[in-house]
C-alpha cells in the first residue's frame, strides 16, 4: 500500500498517521504543495499513478477537496480514498462555518457517488476533533489515524462513517455561543 496525503506532518492527523505508515507522501504548503495553485493540483496528479491510497484530510477551501477528489478519479480506475468530513455537515453544527459544512457535504457526496466495487472511496466524518492542545473531550488524532488503518484493512468497504467524541461540556459550550 502507497499513501499520499494531504496535510502537513509536522501535526494532527497528519503526525499521528505517519507514526502508522512512516513511507506516506505529504502533500501541503509546507512541502511544497500550494493546492490553490493550478501548477501544484498538476503536480500531484502527475504523483498519484505512484500510489493506491490518498487520504483526502486538509481543509480544503472553494471545492479544493472536491476538486482533488475528481482528479484522484480522472488517473485511477481502483484505489481507495479517505475524505476527512466533519460534525458540520449535521444541521445542528453548521452554524459554527456554514461555508465549510457546505463544503464538507458536498465532499461527502460526491465520495458516495464516486465510489465503487475497484475505486473505493470512504467518507469518515469526524466530531471533537482533538488538535494538539491535549483537549481529552475530543478524540485524539492518533485514535483517527487507528480508525483509518483499520478501514484500510478491513475485509469490507466502508463508504461512511461518522467518529466522535463529544462531551456534554463541549455541546454546552457550542450552545452557549451559538448565534
Amino acid at each position: 500500500m502507497k499513501i499520499i496525503c494531504t496535510g502537513n506532518p509536522k501535526d494532527g492527523l497528519a503526525k499521528s498517521l505517519q507514526k502508522i505508515y512512516p513511507d506516506i507522501t505529504f502533500i501541503s504548503r509546507a512541502t511544497g504543495y500550494d493546492l490553490t495553485e493550478q501548477v501544484n493540483l498538476e503536480r500531484f496528479k502527475n504523483l498519484l499513478p505512484f500510489y493506491d491510497v490518498f487520504i483526502n484530510h486538509s481543509q480544503l477551501v472553494n471545492d479544493l477537496q472536491c476538486s482533488l477528489l475528481r482528479a484522484v478519479k480522472e488517473v485511477w480506475s481502483e484505489g481507495h480514498v479517505i475524505n476527512i468530513g466533519s460534525v458540520l455537515e449535521f444541521a445542528a453544527w453548521e452554524w459554527i462555518d456554514i461555508e465549510s459544512a457546505s463544503e464538507k457535504r458536498k465532499l461527502r457526496d460526491l465520495s458516495l457517488e464516486l465510489s465503487t466495487e475497484k475505486f473505493k472511496t470512504t467518507h469518515l466524518i469526524l466530531g471533537g476533533f482533538q488538535k494538539d492542545n491535549g483537549d481529552a473531550s475530543r478524540i485524539h488524532t492518533d485514535n483517527i489515524a487507528n480508525t483509518i488503518k483499520w478501514i484500510l484493512e478491513y475485509d469490507c468497504h466502508i463508504p461512511l462513517l461518522y467518529v466522535d467524541k463529544i462531551s456534554d461540556e463541549l455541546i454546552q459550550h457550542y450552545n452557549s455561543i451559538r448565534p
